[in-house]
């Protein structure tokens, strides 16, 4: 604190105010800016350490500060009423100064009664107690500092239990444990699966006892009863992700879920044009790769059957999974788009696929599990099984199925016919790397059929059979004009 003789000349010879005589040439006390800084300050440091907030608009508060701090100091040295005794603590489990003397004195007559000679005293017996008056309290101080020794379990010397933090370390290595086993990859993810259209309506019907669906962030649910209608001709849930449903178009159909209810979608497989290059991984001049991934799936005449993006390179081109079995300029590509959630659904996974007639209505077929079939029903989109190829071949030709089967199907299941004369199908360069040789090729030692038959006579089925697609394509041999191989439907790998 200062005088306000420390900050000026005018003070009187004690330092402190004067009023100053004129007429004698004495002056009035000069007040500086530094002693009424002085004296802001110690008001103020003694209201903030009283801890309160200045409050320009309050001018008790040096009061309220002396009043608190005068609080603070007697919270304890001068708290009123305060307990006395240990049973007005509430303690328990410590003995009375009244308690311990007795006990004492209990202890020394006993002791006296048949203790030895050099403990048979009192002055023998406080010698042995260290001649300490006060006993009882440094007994009690000392069980007092035992029991608030440590905080610890290190400081009580126990290693048999983990320490909170342990604890808390361990729960989370199990729950990075369960994020693991949650994004693992589940084989089997749908059971009791089967879907179904009429080819007169838009609409799917959907069937399964169980569904395994993954987030983006890969984290799997397992769905109980599904049941859904999937209208193509509306969006949203149970509809289409976006757009307008078109002709002639495959699309994939997945059961959805926003975590309490369960639903479908179905999205297109647009067909996007980019030029490849034999034995090139590459596909380059896209439009765009915005919605591709790493691990999507395509198809093309231009690649084997199983072909997914390795890797999106740029805006315009990707990397295959496999090279490319040929050079095209503006080759098509039919790829298997994500579909877009409706809001609030995060997780997904893909049931099947779906073929869209040329009425823009799906084509009648069953599937159940992973396998489908086409439903030939009088009067629907579906009279019959769709061609794949027909008339003469001689050699034999190779007949691509891009358009008939989805970028996932892994086997195609045809059927062959003839009036007359010799018909077959054989898978596409299975016995050479050169398509086009198969039933007739006289260099070829193996040159028949995988399926194949005669007839004489009479528009029957001669031969049936299934594909496993290494190429989205197989070979056609025939010898007559009336002949034909029609698809009766694939396996999908789901």
């Amino acid at each position: 604190m200062q005088r306000v003789g420390d900050s000026t000349s005018t003070a009187n010879g004690a330092g402190e105010f004067t009023q100053g005589q004129p007429g004698s040439g004495i002056d009035a006390t000069i007040i500086t800016v530094s002693w009424l800084n002085a004296v802001q300050r110690e008001l103020i440091h003694l209201i903030l350490g009283a801890g309160i907030a200045l409050d320009p608009t309050d001018d008790s508060q040096v009061l309220k500060a002396i009043r608190a701090i005068q609080t603070a100091a007697s919270n304890w040295e001068n708290l009123a009423n305060k307990p006395t005794t240990v049973a007005g603590f509430g303690i328990t489990d410590a003995s009375t100064k009244t308690e311990t003397s007795n006990a004492i004195q209990q202890a020394i007559a006993a002791l006296v009664a048949s203790s030895p000679a050099a403990l048979d005293t009192l002055n023998e017996l406080a010698t042995a107690l260290g001649n300490d008056p006060n006993f009882a309290t440094t007994v009690m101080n000392a069980l007092a500092g035992k029991a608030a020794k440590a905080t610890t379990l290190a400081g009580y010397g126990i290693g048999d239990s983990y320490t909170r933090t342990e604890i808390d370390s361990k729960v989370s290595e199990l729950s990075s444990m369960v994020d693991v086993l949650k994004k693992l990859p589940i084989q089997g993810g749908h059971k009791g699966l089967r879907i179904s259209t009429t080819g007169l309506s838009s609409v799917v019907t959907v069937q399964a006892e169980q569904v395994i669906t993954k987030d983006s962030a890969g984290n799997a649910s397992r769905r109980s009863q599904l049941a859904a209608a999937v209208n193509l001709s509306v969006t949203g849930v149970n509809g289409l992700d976006s757009g307008v449903l078109a002709s002639s178009s495959f699309y994939s159909l997945w059961a959805i879920t926003n975590g309490s209810s369960d639903a479908c979608v179905a999205a297109l497989c647009p067909v996007i044009s980019g030029s490849t290059t034999t034995g090139s991984t590459s596909v380059t001049g896209l439009p765009s790769t915005a919605a591709m991934r790493a691990g999507m799936q395509f198809s093309s005449g231009a690649f084997p059957g199983g072909t997914s993006i390795a890797s999106v390179d740029s805006p315009t081109q990707i990397t295959a999974s496999a090279p490319a079995l040929s050079t095209v300029a503006s080759a098509s590509l039919r790829f298997v788009f994500d579909p877009v959630l409706p809001a609030g659904y995060t997780g997904k996974a893909r049931i099947g696929m779906c073929l869209t007639a040329s009425n823009g209505l799906p084509y009648a077929y069953t599937q159940i599990a992973a396998s489908l079939r086409f439903d030939p029903v009088a009067g629907s989109n579906t009279l019959n099984y769709l061609v794949a190829a027909s008339g003469a071949a001689n050699p034999a030709v190779s007949v691509s199925l891009a358009n008939l089967v989805p970028p996932t199907a892994r086997k195609a299941y045809l059927v062959a016919g003839t009036t007359s004369g010799y018909i077959g199908f054989s898978p596409d360069g299975a016995f050479t790397s050169t398509p086009g040789n198969g039933y007739l090729a006289p260099a070829q030692l193996n040159g028949f059929p995988f399926a194949g038959g005669y007839n004489a006579s009479g528009p029957v089925p001669t031969t049936q059979g299934e594909l496993i697609l290494r190429r989205m394509s197989f070979l056609y041999d025939a010898s007559g004009a009336a002949s034909v191989v029609q698809l009766m439907g694939w396996e999908d790998e789901l």
